[in-house]
């Protein structure tokens, strides 16, 4: 059994309560996930695994490591120290908390949205991911978004993946487990509201054990985290709740960086361990290279880094002594092949000096030393940031896409109704026409009840040559509905007394939005669903939803599954 009870447990959404009450003993109910349950349980031996691969960058981990971890977490230096590709970095937005309304922050999702534009156009090369609070916050994200995307068309292209393991997301805290990106922005929402207050109110973070969504959070990410935020650390009024307290150390760690910590995480101001090593280091700066002595932060260091002389933000080769950071390898396995893969994984070029070597043909070793160090400068030259990663050696997976059915056997096309043009005499906006309205709302109904007003609208538009709903056009609609042999449902037109027994998928150009679909037709194709697969998640069933209507938002998507799981509640109690 291998997890990470430091990150969040499987999600309860769906957990069923007995009608039993138990005898008082313990049961596994009492325990959030089978990780718990098995550590819990007193009958398996606990073995932590420690060297920490994600972050090619050790300010992404070294928090968590610190306040979740208690520093036990192995951690690798990267060879890129600093640039706008590695890191932490906070964006203060200056945002609106809308507590009264709308529970989001739209001048911060504006911020978001002009980062995501900035990423894409800087580095393209990147994976992308923003991590919100709440759910409310990510859909304001959707909306900036798409108005900052309607002048800059040409990256429509990074928004259109699918890739599940490569596509650009915006997620809550409660759904991005389990995900990684090259880059993660991470939107905190809440802030100063309407009246310039801020409350401790962090939503989901308050829960119990809170701070795990916060570490899952900024753990998204392999190379750089940005924070963007309409507050600082120092906003935030005290709280005795734990998690709150690690959001206000998170905040001042992005803003001020490793020495927030309150330890030097930076460069380590330790020196050489040796003679050996000193004497090594005496022969580099000879040769005029800046370097810094046992490179990282926690549990292996790098005895020599030696600094790119045209860019500083970056380590051009590491040298490794035979001293103590190799002889504290429990195994030659872990000394001679894990390290050096995981290393080099994080963009070192690394170079092996062995003492013995060193003072037998102090010559030999140093000219070797030296063609080692403008090799490894001239082949960072060759490459844009530096170095060109080298991933783990890791057993190829071979993967295939799942082939969707277009168009599922429960299901039917959606057709369009044949309207008609519009007669010679009939004018749109006079009460004289709306009993040819009448005749064409009828045909529309016919065929495409029950049909969202929207569409009627839109028909007509297209049938009719109707260059704009105005309002009078609008009343003359709403009369013919009624002289029409139809029946009005709110929003949708439909023939009376006609059951929904049917679900319309897109064909032919005909998408529908989720919210101009009729509630029984959603809750149709739910059921649907889950009479094919038994059982499934919240979020695969809004995925679902989404995809078999294909629509971009799965906003509306999760209200209709929220309504429809209420509704099966309801259905069952009342057989109760």
């Amino acid at each position: 059994m291998a997890g990470d009870d430091k990150q969040l447990p499987p999600t309860s959404f769906f957990e069923r309560v007995g009608d039993d009450e138990g005898d008082g003993e313990t049961d596994v109910s009492d325990f959030q996930s089978v990780l718990e349950l098995t550590k819990g349980c007193g009958a398996f031996n606990n073995l932590g695994l420690k060297w920490h691969y994600r972050s090619r960058h050790e300010d992404l981990i070294a928090f968590s490591n610190q306040k979740f971890y208690d520093g036990k977490l192995v951690t690798y230096p990267s060879a890129q120290s600093d640039g706008s590709e590695v890191g932490v970095e906070f964006f203060h937005a200056g945002g609106v908390y809308r507590r009264g309304g709308g529970a989001d922050n739209p001048l911060e999702a504006a911020m978001v949205a002009d980062r995501v534009i900035d990423h894409f156009t800087n580095r393209p090369h990147l994976t992308l991911g923003v991590v919100t609070f709440s759910t409310a916050q990510a859909e304001a994200i959707y909306d900036a978004l798409d108005k900052a995307r309607e002048t800059r068309r040409d990256l429509d292209r990074f928004f259109d993946n699918a890739d599940r393991l490569h596509a650009f997301f915006i997620k809550s805290l409660e759904s991005v487990q389990g995900d990684e990106r090259d880059v993660i922005i991470f939107s905190i929402g809440y802030g100063p509201d309407e009246a310039g207050k801020i409350t401790t109110n962090f939503g989901v973070l308050n829960k119990p054990k809170g701070w795990r969504r916060l570490n899952v959070a900024i753990t998204r990410a392999r190379q750089r985290v940005e924070v963007v935020a309409s507050l600082r650390a120092g906003n935030i009024p005290p709280s005795e709740n734990e998690s709150v307290e690690h959001l206000r150390a998170y905040l001042d760690y992005a803003e001020r960086g490793r020495k927030s910590l309150a330890v030097d995480l930076g460069a380590s101001g330790l020196g050489p361990e040796s003679p050996f090593e000193e004497s090594v280091v005496g022969v580099i700066r000879s040769w005029g290279y800046v370097l810094e002595c046992q490179v990282g932060a926690a549990g292996y260091r790098i005895d020599i880094g030696v600094r790119h002389p045209e860019r500083p933000g970056i380590f051009a080769l590491g040298v490794e002594c035979d001293g103590y950071q190799y002889h504290s390898a429990p195994a030659a396995r872990d000394r001679d092949r894990l390290r050096e893969q995981v290393l080099q994984g994080l963009g070192w070029r690394l170079h092996r000096i062995w003492g013995t070597a060193w003072y037998r043909d102090r010559k030999g070793e140093e000219e070797r030393l030296r063609a080692a160090i403008e090799n490894a400068v001239r082949e960072a030259d060759d490459t844009d940031a530096g170095v060109a990663p080298t991933r783990l050696g890791r057993p190829k997976v071979e993967t295939a896409p799942v082939e969707h059915s277009s168009v599922p056997s429960w299901s039917t096309e959606y057709v369009l109704a044949e309207v008609g043009q519009r007669p010679r005499w009939a004018d749109p906006a006079e009460k004289e026409s709306r009993s040819d309205l009448a005749s064409a709302v009828q045909k529309i109904a016919e065929v495409e009840g029950p049909v969202h007003i929207d569409l009627i609208h839109h028909r007509l538009r297209s049938a009719w040559g109707i260059g704009r709903i105005g309002y009078r056009v609008r009343d003359n609609i709403d009369a013919a509905i009624e002289l029409a042999e139809v029946a009005r449902d709110d929003a949708f037109v439909d023939l009376p007394n006609r059951p929904v027994d049917r679900v319309r998928v897109p064909a032919n150009g005909t998408a529908r939005k989720v919210e101009q679909i009729h509630d029984d037709e959603l809750g149709l194709a739910c059921a649907m669903m889950l009479r094919d697969v038994g059982a499934v998640s919240r979020e695969e069933l809004i995925a679902a939803l989404a995809r078999l209507f294909q629509s971009e938002r799965s906003g509306a998507a999760e209200s209709v599954v929220t309504c429809f799981i209420a509704l099966t509640r309801d259905a069952h109690r009342s057989t109760w």
